[in-house]
């Protein structure tokens, strides 16, 4: 093994983190998405589960995205359902992008930068 290079294990760990990291993005992106048709299909917003994934949308929009008042606001009759359709449905495909290019830089640079920390040996 070359002395310059981080230990397999600690090497092998870091696609699996970004991995992780993809997969987190691709959750929220799922579940703002999920909001986003909720919102279109006018869900009872008394139901449990729509009422977690309004909250859970609502949180992770990264306050520009928000369901009313978000990146663009619509007027007329269906408003509010056009508000949550879009700044959701965007929010969605931002988390997706934010996901899988994290995920990306941490497979991709990950390990030629942990070679570049110092590792202490146990013999």
């Amino acid at each position: 093994m070359d002395a310059d290079l981080a230990p397999p294990e600690l090497r092998d760990f870091v696609p699996a983190v970004g991995a992780v990291v993809t997969l987190v993005g691709a959750g929220v992106a799922f579940v703002m998405a999920l909001g986003a048709i909720l919102v279109a299909a006018n869900a009872d917003a008394t139901n449990g589960f729509v009422d977690f994934v309004y909250n859970f949308s609502g949180s992770m929009s990264l306050g520009m995205f928000k369901r009313i008042d978000g990146l663009v606001t619509f007027s007329g009759g269906a408003a509010a359902t056009r508000d949550g359709l879009f700044n959701w449905g965007l929010g969605a495909l931002v988390w997706l992008s934010i996901g899988y290019g994290l995920g990306w830089a941490i497979r991709r640079y990950g390990p030629s930068l942990i070679d570049d920390l110092p590792h202490t040996r146990h013999m």
